[in-house]
């Protein structure tokens, strides 16, 4: 079996919307399988085009499915330990070990050692003081990860696992231009468009490290626009992640005048 990585494909700058139906710009399948490379060469490949990306000015988020093979346990502080020890479910106890290995080999300086000096913002934003800005969001079988060396980022992933009628949701989530635009739109894209705006403002809210004391129906998100820029609550460009091939629903909120450069998916789930 091979032993290095090739080299991932350049950072797509394409100026066509991301939620393209067809061939969505800024979204080349990063894939490898566990099996077959050896993971430090992985991550140093990964590693290489996110600084590329934010040497550029852009956002890099990657992807990761069934990548629990990847995770670290050895990268998580003694508080981490003792809270993955509290969790009920295997999957949460992988999905924290993920993410703090998608923290450590994309964020922490290159070569770092050992669990990651976190801070945590006044509503538990976690950051690292001296690095890129990032955020991490898990749903279903994937974690992501987004960086930016401009300011603050935010994602959110859904897979909507349990989420069956969505009409008693609305009063509580929706803006009332949102409402109006999911009240015009036709019965098979009204779920499709709920769930953008969900995740839409859900990245708003970590953008802005408000967590939950943020009024949501006081944010509109646009949802009829593709990449809309929003005045309110901050001036945050946003970008919905392509992740059908992740069954799941995404979105990124970055600073005004910020391009979501490179999302890669690293999808080990049949490794």
């Amino acid at each position: 079996m091979p032993a290095t990585t090739p080299p991932c494909p350049p950072a797509d700058r394409s100026d066509r919307p991301l939620a393209a139906p067809a061939d969505p710009p800024g979204r080349r399948v990063l894939e490898r399988s566990f099996a077959s490379v050896e993971a430090g060469a992985l991550w140093d490949g990964v590693r290489a085009e996110s600084d590329a990306v934010l040497r550029a000015g852009g956002v890099f988020v990657l992807l990761a499915r069934g990548a629990a093979a990847v995770g670290d346990p050895a990268l998580l502080a003694p508080a981490e330990v003792q809270r993955r020890a509290r969790l009920r479910r295997r999957r949460d106890g992988e999905q924290l070990v993920l993410g703090r290995t998608l923290i450590h080999r994309l964020v922490a300086p290159a070569g770092a050692d050992g669990p990651c000096s976190l801070e945590y913002g006044a509503h538990g934003k976690p950051f690292l003081r001296g690095a890129a800005e990032f955020n991490l969001s898990h749903s279903g079988a994937v974690v992501a990860c987004a960086l930016c060396a401009r300011g603050p980022v935010g994602i959110d992933v859904e897979a909507f696992e349990h989420l069956r009628e969505i009409d008693e949701l609305l009063p509580r989530i929706l803006h009332p231009r949102e409402r109006q635009a999911l009240d015009a739109a036709p019965a098979a894209q009204r779920r499709a468009l709920f769930e953008r705006c969900w995740t839409r403002k859900e990245a708003v809210v970590k953008f802005l490290g408000a967590g939950l004391v943020q009024d949501l129906c006081a944010i509109d998100v646009q949802p009829a626009d593709e990449q809309p820029g929003l005045e309110a609550p901050a001036h945050v460009q946003l970008a919905d992640l392509d992740a059908r091939a992740c069954t799941i629903t995404g979105a990124v909120a970055m600073p005004a005048g910020t391009r979501l450069l490179a999302v890669r998916l690293l999808d080990l789930a049949h490794a």
